[in-house]
């Protein structure tokens, strides 16, 4: 009995020390575009589930560490889609760093990219 007790008081604080800002996504904050300084690269989020990169349309989904995206745009009918990928982000306010881990990223280049808010 005192076992769970403390299991249970553990699990109440662990609850409680993450902040709300952790736990929640404010999926507005991305919704824009945002561009990278010096070469012709735009990214625009349009809606909660809408993004183009250099007109190339996407699909996304927005997650705390990573944005699973999807791309929806015309293919020729040789060519099967590509699958959906997961690229890696941090979004500070007006700068956005997307990451590319791998070149199955459709559309995107391997590594980093850091975009600045278009105002």
């Amino acid at each position: 009995m005192k076992n769970l007790i403390i299991s249970l008081f553990i699990l109440v604080v662990l609850f409680s020390s993450c902040s709300k800002s952790e736990l929640e996504i404010n999926r507005e904050e991305i919704i824009g575009v945002w561009v990278v300084q010096g070469i012709s690269d735009t990214l625009r989020f349009t809606s909660d589930e809408l993004a183009y990169r250099n007109s190339m349309p996407y699909r996304y989904h927005l997650e705390k560490d990573s944005i699973q995206m999807d791309y929806v745009g015309a293919i020729l009918h040789l060519f099967p889609p590509p699958p959906p990928f997961k690229l890696g982000y941090i979004l500070n306010e007006d700068e956005l760093i997307i990451d590319c881990p791998n070149e199955n990223c459709y559309g995107f280049d391997v590594g980093s990219i850091q975009y600045f808010r278009m105002e």
